[in-house]
Order: C-alpha cells, then structure tokens, then sequence
C-alpha cells in the first residue's frame, strides 16, 4: 500500500521498525543458542541430544540473518539441493548449513534487488551501534551463566532471563527509538 502511493519515507521507516524490533526479540535467544547449543539441548531434550549442538548454532545463525534482512526472500529450492549434496558426506552438520547458507544467500541477494528497486534497507545504521553492544553483554551474560551453572534448567533461565534485561538496557540506553518504534 505504501509502495502504491508513493509514500517511500514512509515505508523505509516500517522496513526498519519491524526488522528491528524483530531482530531485537531474538538476540538474547540467538547468542544463548549459538554460545550454549549443547547446553540448551542437553536441558530442553536431554543429554543425548547435546551432540548437535554445532547444527544448531549453524541454522540459528541462518534463520538469524534471515530476521536481521528483514525476511525478504524464501529458499527452498536452494535449500534442497544443497541437502541433496551435503547429508550424504557431512549429516546433520551438512543440513545445517545447506539452510543456513540457502537462507543466508537468498536473503542478501533479495536485499540488493530490493535496495536497487526501491532504495529500502532492513536496518538503520544506528540500529548497528546497538546490535553489537547487545550483542556483546549478552555474550557476556550467557558465558558467564553457562560456565558458572553448567547444563540445567535454572542455568538457562537464569542466562536468558538475565541477558534479556541486559539486551533490553542497552538497547533502551543506545537505541534513539522513533515515532515508528
């Protein structure tokens, strides 16, 4: 609607508001999967299941590029062929990271097609500055949590609840929140 009327300031800005918001919902959940996978499944599974902790960090780290491009493409057709060839030699790692580079190529090529056609980027360059600092006092939290708690349940949410409040504290303290926000 806002591309048929022309009104591209507008739409820029909704671009950046939901990926945004929804790449900021999931930080806290991203860095504790990519740093604790094993952790993770070892609590919300069992044990036996810690052994693909590598798969998991590979495809979070896909589907989160996805939420960070601001969800602009599907890669399914990608995403089976590279299945295709790499289970057979690699497992679960190959399927792994026949999603997360599917995902991961489809949405950087749909974010230059989009940028060309329309001038629109996912995030805002300030929104950078907040992104890493997040991600660095989650990281913080998590490791330290994990390390200091081992594999159970009070660990986890412990480490998430604790790297929320420190994720929404940065965000809130670096974030110059708009009208659209």
């Amino acid at each position: 609607e806002l591309d048929k009327n022309g009104d591209e300031e507008r739409m820029q800005a909704v671009y950046h508001a939901v990926t945004e918001w929804a790449t900021l919902l999931a930080v806290p959940i991203y860095v504790g999967t990519v740093l604790s996978p094993g952790v993770l499944l070892s609590v919300v599974f069992k044990p036996s299941y810690a052994s693909g902790g590598a798969a998991l960090s590979i495809v979070a780290s896909g589907f989160f590029l996805h939420t960070l491009s601001g969800s602009s493409g599907d890669a399914g057709v990608v995403n089976v062929v590279l299945n295709l060839l790499l289970i057979p030699r690699f497992g679960i790692t190959g399927a792994a990271v026949a999603s997360a580079v599917s995902y991961g190529l489809f949405n950087i090529y749909y974010l230059f097609y989009l940028n060309r056609l329309t001038g629109l980027l996912p995030i805002s360059r300030s929104f950078l500055r907040s992104l890493l600092l997040s991600f660095l006092a989650v990281s913080v939290v998590w490791i330290g949590v994990t390390t200091a708690g081992g594999a159970n349940v009070v660990t986890v949410l412990t480490a998430l609840s604790m790297s929320s409040v420190i994720h929404a504290v940065v965000v809130l303290k670096t974030k110059t929140m708009t009208a659209g926000d």
